[in-house]
């Protein structure tokens, strides 16, 4: 049991970490997108759920972007980061029984749904499902990296040279 309970911990860890960079990398579009340093990209997505930077990110480019190639890649990684985000969700807002050897460890999603009401689910523990969760998670941040790297070499953006902060010196008499 122990050493399952290790292996579930790191593939949750894993799950954890790689994450955050998927919504990091969403970050570094809208802020690509916004042409504004780092840090007024960091102050404008801070507080914006993972959807709200899926939307905004869809809206900007839309709004900058007329390119039917780039705007299909945008289609396509937000559409695979969504669904890592659900699978995500259903993880991380679980609870987690490790029971006797017999019963082996179980997941526990609660959920209450106007028009069903409480639910609960009870399913066995995978951490291989959780590991090929982190795959899919991976793929999805080297898709949004080829998306910006893409769009800059086609001159719609520049994200290689945005300093990490505005130069506040430079407004001084």
């Amino acid at each position: 049991m122990a050493e399952f309970k290790d292996r579930l911990y790191m593939a949750l860890g894993r799950l954890t970490v790689n994450y955050s960079l998927l919504e990091e990398n969403f970050i570094l579009l809208i802020t690509a997108l916004l042409g504004v340093d780092f840090k007024i990209g960091d102050i404008i997505t801070c507080k914006q759920s993972f959807s709200g930077l899926l939307k905004l990110s869809d809206a900007l480019f839309r709004q900058k972007i007329d390119d039917q190639e780039l705007l299909e890649q945008l289609r396509l990684v937000i559409n695979q980061a969504s669904k890592c985000a659900e699978r995500r969700n259903s993880l991380i807002h679980s609870m987690w029984y490790f029971a006797d050897p017999e019963i082996g460890t179980v997941q526990i999603k609660k959920k209450v749904k106007i028009g069903k009401g409480f639910q609960d689910t009870f399913d066995p523990a995978d951490v291989d499902d959780i590991n090929d969760l982190v795959k899919s998670i991976e793929e999805t941040v080297l898709a949004v990296t080829g998306l910006l790297i893409e769009t800059e070499r086609k001159g719609f953006i520049r994200f290689f040279d945005i300093p990490f902060q505005e130069d506040k010196t430079q407004n001084k008499t």
